[in-house]
């Protein structure tokens, strides 16, 4: 499916567990492919504590969901007054 959508001129994210698995099309295609390294025999890191809800990889994603999430919490605060006067008080 990789090739594939390379050859149609696609951009594309590939998550692999050896490093060296996509060389060859990292090679042909170069930054039309991101290749990124997610080992799930890994026992150490899938038994983290607390694992991510949900994992951003890429600085350009996480400078999206920021973004984002600093919108939400824009929109949150002008609510709050109205939040705040339905507590209740005894």
């Amino acid at each position: 499916m990789t090739e594939i959508l390379l050859k149609q001129g696609d951009w594309v994210a590939a998550t692999v567990r050896k490093a060296d698995t996509l060389s060859d099309l990292k090679g042909q295609y170069g930054e039309k492919l991101w290749i990124g390294v997610v080992d799930v025999t890994d026992t150490v890191a899938l038994r983290q504590p607390e694992p991510p809800l949900r994992l951003t990889l890429g600085s350009d994603a996480y400078e999206a969901v920021t973004t984002a999430l600093h919108q939400r919490l824009k929109a949150l605060e002008t609510q709050k007054d109205i939040a705040f006067s339905t507590d209740f008080t005894n």
